[in-house]
């Protein structure tokens, strides 16, 4: 949409005017690749949205249950890359996850929106996701970072793991147990349109706040 024509084209000319000002290759294509590293969800977003069809039908169908075959997707493909046999792998095996790792909490918000899931699935959501979450990082050592962190060998988000799954599960279920207290507390104007705002300008935040980041951190370097 407007937010990533806008900020790529603000880069394209920026880019261009600090090469002729004479700022090296390197830098630009440091600064050019954090600026551009997120836009990778915005085809992620495309490719789901455009499934909702798809979802919709399984929900109707198959209620919150739709999104365990998911699951189980990203946790055979975890198990190969990261099991007894991941050397014999090959390094493109993790791709496979990128799909279902993300249509995973898609697939649970289609489902409670169509009325599969009450209050009882939200419960089971939240305990197993954390249970799950858990046995994750305790007893199968995944990496305690959502984001990619330097000098780690493992991530959990490029392409995501079976541990952004879980976690996903266990906030889908705190989410839908929360949501008619946070409904009654966002009735008062001065709650809700902040909310409204945030919302609204969601893509534009994630487009444009690498920018905003090298905006605050260059000068700050260069002042010590």
């Amino acid at each position: 949409g407007r937010p990533v024509l806008g900020v790529t084209a603000v880069w394209a000319v920026l880019l261009a005017v600090l090469s002729a000002l004479g700022v090296p290759g390197d830098t630009l294509r440091t600064g050019s690749t954090l600026v551009i590293q997120p836009l990778w969800f915005v085809g992620v977003y495309t490719v789901v949205t455009a499934l909702t069809p798809v979802c919709v039908t399984l929900a109707r169908k198959l209620g919150g249950w739709a999104a365990l075959p998911l699951l189980a997707s990203v946790a055979v493909v975890d198990y190969l890359r990261y099991g007894p046999f991941a050397e014999a792998m090959p390094s493109w095996l993790s791709v496979l996850n990128i799909l279902p790792g993300w249509l995973f909490a898609y697939q649970l918000g289609v489902s409670w929106g169509e009325g599969r899931i009450g209050k009882r699935g939200a419960r089971l959501l939240l305990v197993g996701g954390g249970v799950l979450f858990a046995a994750l990082l305790l007893a199968f050592h995944y990496p305690a970072s959502m984001v990619g962190v330097p000098g780690e060998a493992r991530t959990n988000s490029h392409p995501p793991s079976l541990l952004v799954v879980a976690l996903a599960a266990a906030q889908s279920g705190a989410a839908i147990l929360l949501r008619d207290r946070l409904g009654r507390l966002l009735r008062k104007p001065q709650l809700w349109a902040p909310v409204v705002v945030i919302n609204l300008s969601a893509m534009t935040i994630l487009c444009w706040h690498q920018t905003a980041m090298l905006a605050a951190a260059v000068p700050a370097s260069l002042t010590g």
